[in-house]
């Protein structure tokens, strides 16, 4: 039998690979059921669906802010969702590929392909939501003339989603229905409110778990897949520490804003959500998110849903060893500071934001540009994978597995080892097939 610790969107991928491949399959998970079926998308009750503002508000509720009274070089956003499904029952399921120069080496593109498709299988992607969407009809073209101008190679594209559509809006994908999925679903069983204390081991090879409980589970091997803290948490206190373990973190800084469209560039009120996407490039390596989905500004200004847009542009950092988690306390805590070059693409991707939002109408009345709180988006490179032949700052090799163990494997965006912009939770699917056949083949 295999263990996955943590039945979050990654947790889950692995436990279906491990299972289809004829494995019997046991989801620890530390918390207990929030949604109905356990592990599905909040966002599919109605009145959270219909509502951009309910919805982040809602988000806000479920992730558990680890410290929110830190000051911004020690990440007050960093946070948690211990529940069944984790972070897959709220998150915004966007789903791009990493950018070309994005990707590190040690595997090709095709593999990278080959890996992504599985992965959007079983999360049940699709590139075009609502192709009817005028706004995105006539969005579009201002964007990419925009693009143009601003020199580079960037062409918008309809953004991946995990969703499909019941009753004209999105029904979003959570862990529950990558396990509706599953043909091999008799072979996986769930238990929750199983907190895990620590990873049992010996001469380099993982026995089982001890729960919080104290109860002893044996293991053929073991995927952690408890989110980019509490993975690096657990191996640190089981006397799992490799040089790299909590070194090199990163995360997305994130500036939002809403758009009041120009007349001629809006639908009616019942056009479906557009979304689209401005992929990263060398020139210009923050991703842009164009699109109507999350309201968090609460503006006094009452504008028609119809006429309005979102801009979400996540920010690539730089690598830096200092950037890190410390385990000196009863929590994690965390050391971030940001380079001048970090600052510098900070300071173009808001005044893109502003530009471009120029080009399509306004920007609505205290609605941005607004910046995250430091930490809250994408917290990745907390247990760095192996990306070249130096595995002093990595954590694992380049499949996921533990360095000096053969059955023990890594299911997390915390693995992320470079500076990427993307949202990171495809790329993190496409890496628990990686890492789950890893673990058939040891």
């Amino acid at each position: 039998m295999y263990l996955v610790v943590g039945s979050g969107m990654l947790g889950v991928i692995a436990a279906r690979r491990l299972a289809e491949a004829d494995q019997d399959v046991l989801v620890l998970e530390a918390g207990e059921a929030r949604t109905a079926p356990p592990g599905s998308h909040l966002r599919n009750r109605p009145e959270l669906n219909a509502d951009p503002l309910k919805f982040f508000n809602t988000v806000l509720a479920q992730a558990d802010l680890l410290d929110p009274h830190v000051p911004d070089e020690e990440l007050p956003g960093v946070n948690v969702t211990r529940a069944r499904g984790g972070q897959g029952i709220v998150w915004t399921n966007n789903c791009p590929e990493l950018a070309p120069h994005e990707r590190w080496p040690g595997r090709s593109d095709e593999e990278w392909e080959a890996l992504y498709a599985v992965a959007g299988e079983y999360l049940g992607v699709t590139d075009d939501l609502f192709p009817g969407s005028l706004r995105r009809q006539f969005v579009r073209p201002v964007v990419d003339a925009f693009y143009a101008k601003c020199g580079g190679d960037r062409v918008s594209r309809p953004l991946p989603i995990a969703a499909h559509v019941e009753a004209g809006l999105p029904a979003y994908h959570g862990a529950f229905d990558v396990m509706e999925g599953c043909d091999a679903m008799e072979r996986i069983t769930f238990r929750e409110n199983c907190p895990v204390r620590r990873i049992l081991w010996s001469d380099g090879r993982v026995e089982g778990v001890e729960l919080e409980s104290g109860e002893t589970l044996r293991a053929e091997g073991v995927v952690v897949a408890a989110g980019a803290v509490d993975t690096p948490w657990l191996l640190h206190r089981s006397g799992i520490q490799p040089e790299g373990l909590g070194r090199g973190i990163h995360y997305h800084p994130l500036v939002m804003l809403q758009v009041v469209l120009d007349n001629n560039l809006c639908g009616d009120a019942d056009d479906p959500l557009p979304r689209l996407w401005g992929p990263p490039t060398p020139e210009h390596p923050w991703h842009s998110m164009i699109l109507r989905d999350i309201d968090i500004w609460q503006s006094p200004e009452a504008v028609p849903a119809h006429r309005l847009l979102e801009f979400q542009f996540f920010v690539p950092v730089d690598i830096n060893p200092e950037n890190r988690i410390l385990f000196d306390a009863e929590q994690p805590r965390f050391r971030f500071t940001f380079s001048a070059a970090d600052r510098e693409r900070m300071r173009r991707a808001e005044e893109e934001a502003v530009a471009l939002a120029g080009r399509l109408g306004r920007i609505r009345k205290e609605s941005g540009p607004t910046w995250n709180m430091p930490g809250f988006s994408h917290l990745m490179g907390t247990c760095a994978l192996q990306v070249d032949d130096e595995p002093a700052l990595s954590v694992t090799d380049g499949d996921g597995l533990v360095h000096g163990f053969d059955n023990l494997c890594l299911a997390t965006v915390g693995l992320i080892p470079r500076s990427t912009a993307v949202n990171p939770t495809f790329t993190g699917a496409a890496l628990a097939v990686a890492g789950a056949d890893a673990l058939l083949r040891a």
